[in-house]
């Protein structure tokens, strides 16, 4: 089975153009089923539990469709979109979590690797607003910096109350690490961190580009994916949310 990297706004769109095709060809349950499973199980970077989330939205939504005496429109009622959606973005920040963790543990493990920057990004969460956008060490930076510098990064460190890496990602403020956020850790060169400021490392590398999702962006998603399946499988109720 060919693998693809997963991304939610594709998986809902391929889930919600196999459902159709299903339906629309009179498949049984158990056929969808299995076809599902297949879909969700191409994703590898997905572990079990977050393709399991994803199955389970999807076969739920095709068997009210199936039952419904009107399968199109039951398809288009947006809690049908919802679930499925939700579900997918769900697996993608779950996902990303994980990634996140093994990104940074693998920095920590690099030799000389000592500080690091949090990224910056709009409407970050009240409890994390703070934290975002400053600079952290590695606890262990003591084994990892050279004789030469250690005064000076240890200076550095005191001067500027430098926090450990593994300290903000655990209680009480969770930082990267609780479920959602949109945080991550960039890992800096040392004499930059010590011959430059931390506001113009924050403003050259700190800020994320992309955006919060909306409900804007959902709505805008949903349009997309039955403009999509209204292209394949013209019909009125398709159109009519396609227009939305």
């Amino acid at each position: 089975m060919e693998k693809t990297k997963f991304n939610y706004r594709r998986c809902t769109q391929r889930i919600f153009n196999y459902i159709t095709d299903s339906l629309e060809k009179g498949k049984s349950l158990q056929r969808i089923s299995e076809g599902l499973r297949n879909i969700v199980n191409s994703y590898s970077d997905l572990n079990r539990n977050e393709r399991y989330r994803i199955y389970l939205d999807a076969y739920n939504t095709t068997r009210a469709a199936r039952t419904s005496p009107d399968w199109r429109k039951k398809l288009c009622e947006r809690q049908s979109f919802d679930t499925i959606v939700t579900g997918c973005r769900v697996a993608q920040s779950r996902s990303s979590l994980r990634k996140k963790k093994a990104s940074i543990r693998a920095s920590l493990r690099e030799p000389g690797q000592i500080f690091f920057i949090c990224s910056v990004h709009e409407k970050a969460a009240p409890d994390h607003k703070d934290w975002q956008g400053k600079i952290y060490v590695d606890r262990f930076w003591r084994e990892k910096v050279p004789g030469s510098m250690f005064y000076s990064v240890l200076s550095y460190i005191k001067n500027h109350h430098i926090l450990t890496v593994q300290e903000i990602m655990g209680a009480p403020v969770y930082l990267i690490t609780r479920p959602n956020c949109k945080h991550y850790f960039i890992p800096l060169d040392t004499m930059s961190v010590l011959r430059r400021s931390e506001r113009s490392i924050r403003e050259e590398i700190g800020y994320r580009k992309d955006l919060p999702w909306t409900e804007k962006d959902k709505a805008e998603l949903r349009a997309q994916v039955f403009e999509n399946l209204n292209r394949g499988y013209p019909c009125f109720q398709f159109k009519q949310v396609a227009k939305k």
